[in-house]
């Protein structure tokens, strides 16, 4: 877990160790209560740290707009707990196909893109297959927005650690569960496209 002799106070205070392996039920609640009042939490992915905060919490994605310095035309990824949650926020706006590209690369560490054919624009989706995440989305409720946990432009931190401390000030809720599995970003697939096109090469290699 983090080191945290050299940061302030105020973000020390803020700070909860949850076990990647046996995570306890009492902070993961307390974590998934958080997200689903719209407050703003990191929390760890088999990848990076994410910056999580409630989809449907307009104020609150804003403000993490706003914090990580990224243009609003930048839209943040869902994030589901399993594949049966993303689903039942889909419904008919994923087809077939999409849904079967789902099935074949979950849980590999992508983030998925496509068109939704309800809402009229794409959506980038990720199921993060880390134990904490899945506990802490699942116990949220509601579909989370969790881009990663950094500035744009500055490399997404894989432990606590490497969080910038003038980010960390503007958290609620930081989830300390040591360093990521994969130490760097999921790879970002479009399959709304045929062919499908990777837009970022991350953390899982795609041979199609």
């Amino acid at each position: 877990m983090i080191n945290t002799d050299n940061m302030p106070p105020e973000v020390i205070s803020k700070i909860i160790a949850i076990d990647p392996f046996y995570p306890e039920p009492s902070l993961v609640s307390m974590a998934g209560q958080y997200l689903r009042a719209g407050k703003k939490v990191i929390f760890p992915t088999e990848t990076v740290y994410g910056l999580g905060v409630n989809a449907e919490n307009e104020p609150s994605i804003l403000e993490v707009y706003d914090i990580k310095k990224r243009p609003r035309d930048k839209p943040f990824s869902y994030h589901f707990a399993s594949l049966d949650e993303y689903f039942r926020f889909s419904g008919n706006g994923c087809d077939a196909d999409a849904r079967e590209w789902f099935h074949k690369l979950i849980p590999h560490p992508v983030t998925l893109i496509y068109y939704d054919n309800v809402r009229k624009i794409k959506i980038g989706v990720r199921i993060p297959d880390h134990p904490v995440a899945k506990a802490i989305l699942k116990e949220a409720g509601c579909p989370v927005l969790a881009p990663s946990a950094n500035f744009s432009g500055d490399p997404p931190p894989v432990s606590i650690d490497e969080i910038n401390p003038l980010l960390a000030q503007r958290m609620d809720l930081i989830v300390d569960s040591g360093k990521t599995d994969n130490l760097k970003e999921s790879t970002v697939i479009d399959i709304s496209v045929n062919p499908v096109k990777v837009l970022r090469q991350g953390a899982y290699i795609f041979n199609g």
